[in-house]
């Protein structure tokens, strides 16, 4: 390969990366009927105008429009079970404390808004154009996974943060007893497997 070539396939693949990392995302997964969800928090993006974050979720302006992924609750506050959750302004650190979602009936007419989703800081951030915001980390909250409509959602409208949520993926994991099953599936065809060939 010359040097050419791996420039150009050097560059295309930092170009990629940077696409990649550059956009807020949020993964919701649960059990039905086990009364909990775990969010997921990745990404960064840069602000493109004045918002900030605040301790209040229960609006759900954060993030307002990404779909119709919620069912029914409307204007719910959801503190965090458990959270090793974080969002970053630049240097400035807060930790995620609660989600709030909103559900926007009007979403099933055409042009009308679609669900709103937030979330509660222990304490506000401030976000002015160009500053860089990202997300890690996850929590737990006491909604179970029957309230959402599962699926992949976004991007949202801008809100009140100066950004947009890029991906809300919404999904079922399995049980840890069918998790188990398929395990025990898996070496028992493995085992056949090994037997016949020798």
């Amino acid at each position: 390969m010359d040097r050419l070539t791996f420039a150009f396939l050097l560059a295309g693949l930092l170009v990629a990366t940077s696409k990649t990392q550059a956009q807020l995302e949020l993964d919701i997964a649960g059990i039905p009927g086990s009364g909990q969800t775990t969010w997921t928090f990745s990404g960064s993006t840069t602000a493109f105008e004045i918002g900030g974050f605040d301790a209040d979720s229960s609006d759900g302006q954060t993030f307002p429009n990404p779909g119709d992924f919620v069912k029914t609750l409307d204007l719910v506050e959801l503190p965090a079970l458990s959270s090793n959750a974080f969002l970053t302004v630049n240097s400035d650190t807060e930790a995620i404390t609660a989600v709030g979602v909103d559900d926007d009936t009007m979403g099933i007419v055409p042009g009308g808004n679609t669900d709103d989703i937030g979330v509660g800081l222990a304490n506000q951030l401030s976000v002015a154009d160009g500053d860089t915001v990202s997300w890690t980390g996850s929590l737990v909250v006491g909604f179970d996974l029957d309230e959402f409509n599962l699926g992949t959602f976004g991007p949202s409208s801008s809100g009140l943060t100066g950004t947009i949520l890029e991906q809300l993926t919404i999904r079922e994991v399995p049980e840890p007893s069918s998790l188990a099953l398929l395990s025990v599936g898996g070496v028992a065809l493995l085992r056949r497997s090994v037997a016949r060939n020798a």
